[in-house]
């Protein structure tokens, strides 16, 4: 009985061992304006942009946070991306940060992502 206990617990712990692994995705997240990914060049201050993210988790939507603005949620699709339209009418250097729940059961939240964007005139 001892051994049978011990090698279900061995099982155990080479399928936990594994869930890291999964769950080690990078997750990504991209500006674009007019239709052109702005990776490194500044938007336009007061004209509408996108956030594309990818790598996120399925089962939580994500938190998108923008210095000095408002979280706003956004739904994370069956491929673990999501799409979000924001507008910033200050020029400036804002941090992006996204968070996602860190079990389905709720509780605290994981930082994803953390990048900067740059808004000029």
């Amino acid at each position: 009985m001892r051994r049978f206990m011990l090698a279900v617990l061995a099982v155990c712990m080479v399928g936990l061992w594994t869930v890291p692994a999964l769950a080690g995705k990078a997750c990504v997240v991209t500006v674009w304006q007019d239709g052109l990914e702005r990776s490194g060049a500044p938007i336009q201050t007061g004209s509408y942009f996108t956030l594309k993210g990818t790598g996120f988790r399925t089962w939580s939507p994500a938190k998108v946070c923008l210095t000095g603005q408002l979280c706003v949620k956004s739904e994370v699709s069956s491929d673990g991306s999501f799409s979000q339209l924001n507008r910033l009418d200050y020029p400036g250097t804002y941090q992006v940060h996204v968070y996602q729940l860190k079990s389905r059961n709720g509780g605290n939240s994981d930082l994803m992502y953390s990048g900067e964007l740059t808004v000029g005139n």
